[in-house]
């Protein structure tokens, strides 16, 4: 009988390859580097065949390597689920023996895309009992340090945010369907009505911290535009009703179409992109980090090609 595969190697391997880092991937397991790549050694040794090859930028998968790493997935997943199914005792299964999950997600763009993204999620961990919260990207990332939510999905302005990056949504400038900001506007407002009538162009914004928001008077005060906030909220629904009832404008990630009720702003600063990134808990497994994340890469990317492939809309304008 041929000898088993060690499962403890199989789990260094996919860490490895997920961070592409023999180091960071020693810190998630909570083993010493030597101790990861003996395992890689051991592994190598056991089928035959070298898996990784190590370059100045990280790691590399061979060809046969990542034909191996795709099934080593699997039969971790599956060795999980196994195990899941059988353990009630485990805190973290429910009193069937299924194992739990629970996910955290940002407010933003949720009337757009939380009802595919729990959809995608319940397809992708169809053996779990998922649960899931709302909230600001920061009180995700405290819950997840926390152990209180296994993974959260967030948005993240600069590279170094936590987690990992696994697609983007665009950032826009929009006000009410009435309300013309962006006309007349010139370097400070001088050519803004809304100029004269506030002395700075007005903003609705959620309350601090917000990252969002930081960002909005960086653009803003780069190219010479006053700006003041002149409403705010806790919640992303505070800030649509807010913008929907003429307040002012807002910086928002998009990743569709503009809100109902609102329209796209331009003649402003580009805002670019906001990345969203993947924040787990240590100790999550490495097959359902991996499988979360890929889907929400797929998931983000299908979005914007849509998006991509819809024929531009027009402002929309009252009249009368």
């Amino acid at each position: 009988m041929a000898e088993p595969l060690n499962l403890t190697h199989l789990r260094s391997l996919v860490a490895v390859v997920d961070r592409k880092s023999f180091t960071r991937a020693a810190q998630v397991l909570h083993l010493s580097q030597s101790t990861v790549s003996q395992h890689i050694r051991l592994l190598e040794r056991r089928v035959g065949t070298e898996l990784l090859v190590r370059e100045q930028s990280g790691v590399k998968l061979t060809p046969r390597g990542g034909e191996f790493v795709d099934r080593a997935r699997w039969l971790l997943a599956e060795h999980d689920e196994l195990v899941g199914d059988f353990t009630d005792a485990d805190a973290a299964h429910g009193p069937r023996g299924r194992l739990q999950l629970s996910i955290g997600s940002t407010e933003h763009a949720a009337d757009q895309v939380l009802p595919q993204l729990l959809a995608a999620f319940r397809r992708t961990f169809g053996g779990h009992d998922l649960s899931f919260v709302l909230q600001r990207s920061a009180a995700l990332i405290e819950s997840v340090r926390r152990g209180d939510l296994d993974l959260a999905v967030i948005l993240a302005i600069t590279p170094d945010a936590p987690g990992t990056r696994v697609g983007a949504m665009r950032l826009c400038w929009v006000a009410d369907e009435a309300t013309d900001l962006a006309g007349g506007l010139g370097l400070g407002g001088q050519g803004s009505d809304y100029g004269a009538r506030y002395g700075a162009l007005p903003l609705v914004a959620l309350e601090e911290p917000c990252a969002i928001r930081a960002r909005t008077f960086d653009l803003l005060g780069a190219a010479g535009i006053g700006a003041s906030v002149v409403a705010q909220s806790a919640t992303l629904a505070g800030v649509l009703s807010a913008v929907r009832a003429g307040l002012g404008m807002a910086l928002l990630p998009i990743a569709t179409d503009v809100p109902e009720g609102l329209r796209e702003l331009h003649g402003l600063p580009s805002a670019g992109d906001i990345g969203v990134h993947q924040v787990t808990r240590e100790g999550l497994a490495d097959t359902t980090i991996h499988a979360s994340a890929t889907m929400l890469s797929s998931f983000l990317a299908d979005m914007a090609a849509a998006r991509t492939a819809r024929p531009p809309i027009g402002p929309v304008r009252r009249h009368g």
